[in-house]
């Protein structure tokens, strides 16, 4: 676990300190989860879902006009039962997400990302559980309220699958929307030349 944070914020301070134009802030969201059971022989698939939320920073890049780079560091809630909305109780995972994408820009207005999120998950209560390496795309699709502050609804599949006990594996499926606010913006650098 420490090695994903660590090798999460040397690629955080890595971009910071690029000469491209580059937005630094934190952002919040609210997602819904749901969780599919893998196929299984003589047995009914079943499906249930989760609410919850991530909380975190981002980084965003621009390469050109048109398109950027964003990376987060979220703590991510989704794996954790803090609702008592299933139908059977889960076993609780902390989650650190670390989303990396390719912005698209439409327009001054509107964004498009696309990329992958990789995730380590780590129990919260059992210590016989070892922390898990998981990874999926993701997608999301955004809109600049004003020049620091953006609204965005992303969504993210898992293509690794989680076990909970007896109720054997789940792959999850996340759609949620987030708030962002920039708290650093550092523009280009421009280099001038002198005569000769």
């Amino acid at each position: 676990m420490l090695k994903f944070i660590l090798s999460s914020l040397l690629l955080l301070a890595c971009c910071y300190k690029s000469n491209a134009q580059t937005e630094i802030g934190l952002e919040i969201g609210q997602q819904e989860t749901f969780l599919i059971s893998t196929p299984k022989p003589f047995y009914t698939n079943y499906t249930e879902h989760t609410v919850g939320f991530k909380v975190g920073l981002f980084l965003e890049r621009e390469i050109n006009p048109k398109l950027g780079f964003r990376i987060n560091l979220f703590y991510d809630f989704r794996h954790l039962d803090i609702v008592k909305l299933n139908l059977f109780a889960f076993n609780n995972y902390h989650t650190l997400a670390l989303p990396i994408k390719v912005i698209f820009k439409a327009g001054k207005i509107v964004h498009f990302g696309l990329g992958v999120e990789p995730m380590l998950l780590f129990p919260l209560l059992s210590a016989s559980k070892k922390p898990h390496f998981h990874i999926g795309p993701c997608a999301e699709m955004a809109f600049r309220i004003r020049k620091m502050m953006r609204l965005s609804f992303y969504c993210h599949y898992d293509f690794v699958h989680t076990n909970y006990d007896s109720y054997g594996n789940f792959t999850n499926l996340t759609a949620g929307v987030s708030f962002a606010f920039v708290l650093k913006k550092m523009k280009k650098r421009k280099v001038i030349y002198g005569p000769g």
